[in-house]
């Protein structure tokens, strides 16, 4: 998200936190980032989305073995 520049907050999860995080991420994955949409927990989902979002300034390149 950095590179990219987006902008974010990022928030400290602690134990009591517990039940918030499972309604967020129901398999206990962290990170998670919350968008409109939902919440994504998976970490191919996360970045995939923002460079989809993003797609004018690729951080991934299109050819596959650099991508790699």
């Amino acid at each position: 998200m950095l590179e990219k520049g987006v902008a974010f907050e990022e928030v400290e999860v602690t134990q009591i936190e517990i039940k918030s995080l499972l309604d967020k991420s129901p398999m206990g994955k962290v990170p998670f980032i919350e968008i409109k949409e939902g919440f994504l927990s998976e970490s191919t989902a996360v970045p995939g989305f923002f460079e989809n979002c993003t797609a004018d300034e690729p951080i991934i390149p299109k050819d596959p073995f650099k991508a790699a």
